[in-house]
């Protein structure tokens, strides 16, 4: 091959072989390890080896566990989706699944009150007529109609229950959903406990 048309191809490959990635293994010059390339030291970050060896065999954590509580949920009769021209409010009616699921796998609970309340804090409904006992794992689902805006954009659900004894504390939340359009809403909203059994709360 001529000596002048091959000096540009050297001079490329040896750019090539220079530049960050392309580095060719030294003598002496070990390959980064799996361990190294995802996680550096070990424990660091959010990635943790197994340990095959080292096998717990102890209780797991005490559960919390209470014997009554009030559950404040925030839930969305309707959402504004934005404005038109004219400046006319867009709209979007929800339907609100309010669940209150008793995680106990021995015990059973009693729920005691239901309370819907709108945007200005008025209390608009009453789910319950009487207490109802949710045997163990079993679910109460309470149901705020797409046609029922009554309750506005801070509309809320009070929730009480109580245990003749202590108990693991139920999952109460709600599932909102929606449609306008080709557009499809849905989100989670979980409570927040306000009150245990010895606390006073107000009607």
């Amino acid at each position: 091959m001529d000596r002048k048309k091959s000096y540009p191809l050297l001079l490329m490959i040896s750019i090539l072989l220079s530049m960050p990635g392309c580095e060719q293994l030294q003598p002496g010059k070990q390959e980064k390890t799996e361990h190294q390339q995802t996680g550096g030291t070990e424990g660091q970050g959010n990635i943790i080896d197994r340990k095959i060896n080292d096998v717990s065999t102890g209780p797991l954590p005490a559960l919390q566990k209470s014997q009554g509580q009030t559950i404040y949920i925030p839930v969305y009769s309707n959402l504004t989706e934005g404005f038109t021209p004219s400046g006319r409010e867009i709209t979007i009616p929800l339907l609100t699944n309010v669940s209150i699921r008793n995680i106990d796998p021995d015990q059973s609970l009693t729920v005691t009150a239901a309370r819907y309340y709108d945007t200005e804090g008025n209390n608009v409904g009453d789910y319950l007529t009487e207490p109802r006992i949710l045997r163990p794992l079993a679910t109460l689902t309470l149901v705020v109609k797409r046609s029922d805006m009554q309750g506005g954009v801070g509309a809320n659900f009070l929730i009480s229950w109580e245990s003749d004894e202590k108990i693991i504390a139920p999952i109460i939340e709600a599932v909102v959903a929606g449609s306008q359009g080709t557009h499809g809403y849905a989100f989670r909203v979980p409570g927040k406990v306000i009150a245990r059994q010895g606390d006073q709360i107000g009607d």
